[in-house]
Order: C-alpha cells, then sequence, then structure tokens
C-alpha cells in the first residue's frame, strides 16, 4: 500500500493534491489506505490489497516460493509463516516472549541448517 511519509516528497506531493485523508502516523505502515486512490474507491483499494496478500501469503505460494539455499530455509519460513502468514497470532506471542527472542530462534535455527 503506497504510504506518504511525512517530510517525503511524495507526502507534499499528496497534501498539495488535497489526497491524504488519514493523518494518524499509527496507521503509515503500508497496510492502510490513507490516501485518496486515483480511479478507485478506497474500498476498492482495501479489498484488492487483501485478496493479494491472501494470494501472495498462501501455503501453496509461500512453498512455490521457497529459496534453493537450505541455510535461508528457517528464515524465510518464520517471515513468510509467523510474521505474514499469521501475523496476528505472532503479535500475541511476541508480546510475551518479543520479538528480538523470536529473531534470535530463527537465527540459531538457521545455523543448523
Amino acid at each position: 500500500m503506497v504510504t506518504p511519509y511525512p517530510g517525503t516528497e511524495f507526502y507534499k506531493r499528496m497534501e498539495a493534491q488535497n489526497r491524504i485523508f488519514d493523518y494518524d502516523l499509527s496507521k503509515y505502515n503500508t497496510s492502510h489506505v490513507v490516501v485518496s486512490p486515483l480511479g478507485m474507491s478506497k474500498e476498492e483499494l482495501e479489498k484488492g490489497y487483501l485478496w493479494i496478500y491472501k494470494e501472495l501469503y498462501s501455503i501453496k505460494n509461500i512453498f512455490r516460493r521457497m529459496p534453493k539455499t537450505i541455510g535461508t530455509i528457517p528464515a524465510y519460513l518464520t517471515f513468510n509463516f509467523f510474521y505474514r502468514r499469521f501475523g496476528h497470532f505472532t503479535e500475541k506471542v511476541c508480546n510475551l516472549l518479543t520479538y528480538k527472542r523470536i529473531g534470535l530462534f530463527a537465527e540459531k535455527l538457521s545455523r543448523y541448517m
């Protein structure tokens, strides 16, 4: 999702065109619509974003994109499953264990591959 971060030329351009409708910076994370899109509604853009996200991170497509280098597979699977595919669950786990610990676990696991 295109996001006009404050201080960038893109932000200035979107602001000059009066296309920024949400100034809540907690939504400036590339997964929320904060500017009026051209040629479609905000709802159409959100729906399309969710569709492509689900397609990209379907189990079938995660395995189809599996890297060939053995040592990168644990990090790849950790990112794609725990961050992208099951992000809501992972967020709860990371609130208990911290993202740093999860990252260290993935790093150690990749050394054994």
